[in-house]
C-alpha cells in the first residue's frame, strides 16, 4: 500500500510530497535537438558542438540488437533480456562503463580512444556512459559523439538505432523556460535503498506508471529526466522499495 500523499503543481508539470520533504522539478535546457544513434560502430559524429560550462542533457529511447539472437536485444541502459546492465564494457570503446549502453565523449574522431569521455552521470556506471538519461556540465569544448559500447570486434551484427533527444543551456546556465521540453525530478536518497519514480496524468488513481528501471541510491540527490515534448500534464512520485 502506497503512503498517502499530497500533490503541488509546478507549470504543466505536478510533482508528490513525500515523507522525506517535496522531490523537486527543475525545467531543463530548450532547443532540443532529435537525432537517431546507430549502434554498427564505435562512435556517431551527431555534428554538434559544446561548449566548456554547457550542461548537457541526453534522453535515450528504443532497443537495438547487438548480435542475430532473439534475445540479444538491449536499452539505452544496457538492460535487456539476457542483460542487467552491471557488466562493464571491458575490452569496449569505453572499458569501465556499462556494456551495451549508450555512451558520448567530447573532440576527438569517430576513432576509438580520441577526445574526452563525458563526466560521470550515474555512479558506478563510469565516466562517458550516458544510458537513457543522462544531464552534467562539461568541461571542455568540441564535437560531440555518441555511440555504442558493444565489444571490440562484435560490431559487425548489430542492428537498430537509440532515438535521441539532446539539448544544452549555454555557459552561463540561463535557460528559455518557455521552451523547455523535460524536467528533472531530484530526490534525496539513501545508500543500499531502491527508488522507483512513477507518473500519473491525475493523482487521485491507483494507475501508476514507471519513469525507467529503478534506481539504486547512493547517500546524495539522485536524478531522472522525464520528455514533456507533446506531452499533457503529469504527476510524479518517488516510491522507495522495501
Amino acid at each position: 500500500m502506497y503512503p498517502r500523499i499530497s500533490a503541488y503543481r509546478f507549470s504543466r508539470i505536478a510533482i508528490l510530497f513525500m515523507m522525506s520533504g517535496i522531490v523537486p522539478v527543475t525545467k531543463a535546457g530548450a532547443q532540443p535537438i532529435a537525432i537517431q544513434v546507430p549502434v554498427s560502430d564505435p562512435w556517431y559524429d551527431t555534428g554538434i558542438d559544446i561548449l566548456t560550462g554547457q550542461r548537457l542533457t541526453v534522453l535515450a529511447r528504443g532497443s537495438v540488437k547487438y548480435g542475430t539472437g532473439l534475445a540479444q536485444n538491449a536499452d539505452a541502459n544496457g538492460v535487456g533480456a539476457q542483460r542487467d546492465g552491471t557488466e562493464l564494457g571491458g575490452d569496449s570503446p569505453v572499458p569501465l562503463a556499462t556494456l551495451l549502453g549508450l555512451i558520448g565523449k567530447i573532440g576527438g574522431t569517430t576513432n576509438v580512444g580520441t577526445g574526452t569521455l563525458l563526466p560521470e552521470g550515474i555512479p558506478g556506471h563510469g565516466a562517458g556512459f550516458v544510458g537513457s538519461a543522462y544531464g552534467q556540465v562539461v568541461s571542455n569544448t568540441g564535437r560531440l559523439f555518441l555511440g555504442y559500447n558493444d565489444k571490440t570486434g562484435q560490431f559487425f551484427n548489430n542492428s537498430g538505432v537509440f532515438f535521441v533527444t539532446l539539448w544544452t543551456n549555454n555557459p552561463t546556465g540561463t535557460t528559455n523556460a518557455e521552451a523547455a521540453t523535460a524536467v528533472e525530478i531530484c530526490w534525496p536518497s539513501v545508500t543500499d535503498q531502491v527508488y522507483v519514480v512513477q507518473y500519473a496524468p491525475v493523482v487521485d488513481t491507483n494507475r501508476w506508471t514507471d519513469l525507467g528501471v529503478p534506481v539504486s541510491g547512493n547517500g546524495t540527490t539522485n536524478c531522472m529526466f522525464d520528455s514533456t515534448r507533446g506531452g499533457s500534464e503529469r504527476f510524479y512520485r518517488v516510491l522507495k522499495i522495501p
